[in-house]
């Protein structure tokens, strides 16, 4: 018994906004072997299909489920399909499909073409969520439809993934168009429309572009955004305004039941230890997932439409959707909440292996590892702030102890570094005030270097407080104790000599 609904294209179609950049691109459809529309869950696919094919004649729609990967059931169903777009042309195939007589599908494909060599009207065959089928036997006899059928036949796939059906071959021979999530992802004229439609108050540009990049253009969530407003009798802009407070549990829900509940549990762990980094590559996957396989299970996991996109320009980069990175570490935090601490730890040692302090400071932080922290600024604390790190080095020296930031000469320096480089003058001369009392009170010997350091700082805290002698008496010392390599304290110590000078009208002295 066959389901006549899977055979039968979307009708509801009234609150579909019409998308003229997209459609405009299929109009050269007939010119090609294969339309595919490919991105993960929640992007239109099947609604853009139906919207497009709505006016076409000739159209045989076959929605797969999970039951179709039997290549008997798969047949039977495409050849009612085809047999609807063609006005009943293959009835002798569709009677040996349903007979079993025939050898192979490449038998029966043979067969239908035979058939299809009196019809001669343009005509489309949709194949919607192929990305549910997985037998190899279905695949291949597919690949050798594409190959052999009419030219007046457009085969339409929508799928999550890039379906097995040469379509590296085609793309190259310019016989596919392809619609991605790129081009299904509303853009900001295409959400003011989206919302003008469903919401009774007018939506400007701004708060569309607004609420378009946080989902990333991604037409399930504006829907939610939308509904969300409605229940609320509240603006968009309203909604907007407090994107933080959105209830996201109807799109975890969403997520849940559409991608990650049809997951095996390795993979949802695999993502959800992923969810840990905002970016990422094999490397920083291994060192987390002690997968040796991490690469190739990235790469599998975009090509099946699990929201993951490669970084442009950057070879085997990686970053999740933002929303599906944030329903990732809900998932994370609510299933795995023990290995927090661990994953979060490993990752603050994984970027420290790239050679990307920031980052690993940011982990390091999230592991409540002050200890780590620490150790990070002593390495790379000069580098970031030679960068304009500031805020997040001010950040990280927040989280140490006094006893992790007063036994470390090197990360008072640099506390005061970042106020006097912000300006804040006023509390330079605090800082070294305090550094100097909780080092001596933990006995901490400075060398003659870490001394000039202070000084030169002491010189610019004296120079700001108008004491030109004080200044100039501390620069000088300063300017004795550090050798040529410490550029950043010469360069102060020589400038508040200069400044002394020129104010005091003593032009003749060269600076050391």
């Amino acid at each position: 018994m066959w389901i006549p609904s899977k055979l039968t294209r979307p009708g509801r179609l009234h609150n579909a906004i019409v998308r003229p950049r997209v459609l405009d691109l299929l109009a050269q459809a007939p010119f090609y072997k294969l339309v595919l529309f490919r991105s993960p869950a929640g992007y239109g696919k099947t609604t853009m299909a139906a919207q497009w094919l709505s006016d076409k004649p000739h159209v045989g729609w076959y929605s797969i489920d999970e039951s179709d990967n039997d290549p008997f059931r798969f047949v039977n169903y495409l050849l009612q399909a085809i047999n609807k777009a063609t006005s009943n042309s293959c009835p002798n195939a569709q009677k040996l499909a349903e007979r079993r007589q025939f050898s192979s599908l490449h038998s029966l494909f043979s067969e239908v073409f035979a058939e299809l060599t009196s019809y001669h009207h343009e005509c489309y065959i949709v194949l919607d969520d192929y990305h549910l089928i997985s037998d190899e036997d279905i695949h291949e006899a597919m690949r050798f439809f594409l190959k052999h059928m009419p030219d007046n036949i457009t085969l339409v796939v929508t799928s999550r993934g890039n379906p097995p059906l040469g379509t590296a071959n085609l793309r190259v021979r310019d016989l596919m168009i392809e619609i991605g999530n790129e081009l299904l992802a509303f853009d900001t004229e295409e959400t003011t429309r989206f919302f003008s439609q469903r919401l009774a108050s007018e939506i400007d540009n701004e708060t569309a572009n607004t609420l378009r990049t946080y989902v990333e253009g991604w037409p399930s969530a504006l829907q939610l955004f939308a509904l969300q407003a409605q229940h609320q009798k509240r603006t968009l802009a309203q909604s907007v305004e407090t994107i933080s407070q959105f209830n996201h549990a109807h799109l975890w829900d969403y997520l849940v039941e559409e991608v990650f509940d049809l997951l095996d549990k390795e993979t949802r762990h695999f993502l959800m230890q992923c969810s840990v980094l905002d970016h990422f590559n094999d490397n920083l996957v291994t060192a987390l997932t002690k997968r040796d396989d991490a690469l190739s299970m990235i790469e599998s996991l975009n090509r099946f439409g699990l929201f993951i996109y490669p970084l442009e320009g950057e070879n085997n980069w990686f970053r999740f959707h933002n929303l599906f990175a944030e329903f990732l570490s809900h998932e994370r935090k609510a299933r795995i909440p023990q290995q927090e601490h661990d994953l979060h730890l490993a990752a603050a040692n994984a970027w420290l292996e790239q050679k990307v302090p920031h980052q690993a400071l940011r982990h390091a932080r999230l592991a409540n590892n002050a200890d780590l922290v620490a150790s990070i600024l002593l390495e790379f604390g000069w580098k970031m702030f030679n960068h304009g790190e500031l805020t997040t080095l001010e950040d990280a020296i927040g989280v140490l102890s006094a006893d992790q930031l007063y036994s470390q000469p090197k990360l008072c320096v640099l506390q005061a570094w970042l106020a006097q480089s912000q300006h804040r003058y006023n509390e330079v001369g605090e800082l070294i005030a305090r550094a100097g009392e909780e080092m001596a009170a933990r006995k901490v010997n400075l060398s003659k270097k870490e001394e000039g350091e202070f000084h030169a700082l002491r010189a610019q805290v004296a120079i700001n407080q108008n004491s030109p002698d004080q200044a100039i008496e501390l620069a000088e010392l300063a300017l004795s104790e550090l050798d040529h390599s410490e550029y950043r304290s010469r360069i102060v110590a020589t400038s508040v000599v200069g400044e002394v000078n020129h104010v005091i009208g003593n032009l003749s002295v060269r600076c050391r």
